[in-house]
């Protein structure tokens, strides 16, 4: 811990850049043993979808490693990437009223629901339900039944899972994922585990956003969108 300390008071000058999505929550430290290595794509069981070479942050230099964990946190740059139109909740504005109880969610969820809202387990990737369909309608959470998305706001991605570029107002809640790197959503009502969302990926959508949601975590009712 001294020695990352002490590496993060050092004066450095020349810039370096690294992708962001894989290191937003990270701090660059000359001569410590990487944690977690750079990549150029979406470090995540969610995608692997490559990145543009332009996406990408100024960060301090020195050195082709990345420390990540409970310090890297504290130097996190917060909000730099969260586009003030963003829908999504924080937070501090965190919901839960639907959330039941992991005993009463057994009993009403699949084995494979409970695996993936509750215990925040992942799709294999381009083999589920919603990943290629493009039918009208709204997207609810499967546990709680609450709105999230709509098919408007459904694009191809090409990652393999459902992607969206925004949800309905704070119906869809961002926390920081256990991992230090990503960011986790959350049904905000019942607290499900949905998937992340990543951005900077220069895709084009009017807030640079990219939900990779589980089909699992969701429920798609077909019908006409009212304008």
């Amino acid at each position: 811990l001294k020695t990352m300390i002490s590496c993060l008071r050092r004066k450095v000058a020349t810039p370096t850049t690294i992708n962001p999505l894989t290191s937003s929550m990270a701090v660059v430290c000359a001569g410590v043993t990487p944690l977690v290595p750079i990549t150029n794509t979406c470090s995540s069981p969610h995608s692997s979808y490559p990145l543009s070479q332009s996406s990408s942050t100024t960060l301090l230099h020195n050195t082709p490693i990345v420390m990540s964990g409970f310090l890297a946190g504290f130097f996190e740059p917060k909000g730099t990437d969260r586009s003030p139109n963003s829908h999504t909740a924080l937070r501090n504005e965190k919901d839960g009223s639907k959330d039941i109880g992991d005993e009463e969610w057994k009993k009403r969820l699949s084995a494979k629901q409970f695996q993936i809202l509750r215990g925040k387990g992942t799709d294999p990737g381009h083999r589920n339900e919603y990943d290629q369909v493009w039918k009208e309608g709204v997207y609810h959470c499967a546990g709680c039944d609450t709105p999230l998305y709509t098919s408007v706001m459904k694009f191809d991605c090409g990652c393999g899972w459902p992607g969206f570029w925004d949800c309905l107002p704070k119906a869809v809640r961002e926390e920081g994922d256990a991992d230090g790197r990503r960011v986790e959503i959350l049904c905000n009502a019942c607290n499900g585990h949905l998937g992340h969302v990543f951005r900077g990926e220069r895709f084009d959508n009017p807030i640079n956003e990219r939900h990779c949601v589980n089909s699992t975590s969701v429920l798609l009712k077909e019908g006409k969108l009212s304008k």
